[in-house]
């Protein structure tokens, strides 16, 4: 699964502070071909994974392009990516 090795990718370049979660999600770039009907959720749904990486600036280039290079698989809405900036870690 691509997960997995994103997953060791990222680890076997030193990043670390992962977090994992699976759920599924709805939005402009839901892919038709692998939506799924659900009586829990009232619009079509795909299946998601979304990754959260703490890092620091000058690792975040390495991260996208691992995440980019690996885990693309040319579905529509495949492979967002948000960096945003950790204002303070508790």
């Amino acid at each position: 699964m691509l997960l997995e090795e994103v997953y060791k990718k990222l680890r076997a370049e030193g990043h670390c502070c992962i977090t994992v979660f699976r759920g599924e999600g709805a939005g402009q770039y839901t892919d038709p071909d692998h939506a799924h009907g659900s009586l829990q959720f009232p619009a079509m749904h795909s299946k998601v994974v979304k990754l959260e990486i703490a890092a620091v600036d000058e690792d975040v280039e390495s991260i996208i392009e691992i995440i980019q290079q690996t885990a693309s698989t040319g579905s529509r809405g495949d492979g967002i990516i948000f960096v945003m900036p950790i204002e303070d870690m508790i």
